[in-house]
């Protein structure tokens, strides 16, 4: 196995990603152990915004499976 940076694993698209990020919303789908808060960080956003494209506050509980949209 080829060594890998950390800084590749960020640049790699996520299985959980749109494909094509320029081509309409970018979606996660929630994993066990996630905030609101991680995800924001992850994609470079943040919390209110991921509550406004997704209608819920930052208050509201994600689950696992649920797909957000974060850009």
């Amino acid at each position: 196995f080829p060594t890998r940076r950390s800084s590749d694993l960020l640049s790699d698209p996520l299985p959980n990603e749109s494909p094509d990020a320029g081509a309409g919303p970018r979606t996660y789908r929630v994993k066990r152990g996630d905030t609101l808060t991680r995800i924001a960080k992850r994609y470079g956003t943040t919390v209110t915004n991921i509550c406004k494209l997704n209608r819920i506050r930052a208050s509201n509980a994600i689950y696992v499976g649920q797909k957000l949209r974060v850009k």
